[in-house]
């Protein structure tokens, strides 16, 4: 019985985890050749990641 549950939980697993690659790839699939600009994340910035240019006259 312990066996099955095993199997049962393992093959839920899986397709949700097929079911998460098919929806990577046709999200993929959708944006082929388009641009997408992400946001800089203010908890995550480092002075090494971004440098703040200031105009000089």
């Amino acid at each position: 019985m312990a066996q099955a549950r095993r199997n049962i939980a393992d093959q839920d697993q899986m397709k949700r985890e097929e079911a998460e690659a098919n929806r990577k790839a046709k999200e993929a699939r959708d944006n082929y050749g388009k641009t997408s600009i992400s946001k800089i994340d203010k908890q995550r910035l480092s002075d090494a990641d971004y440098t703040d240019f200031e105009e000089i006259d």
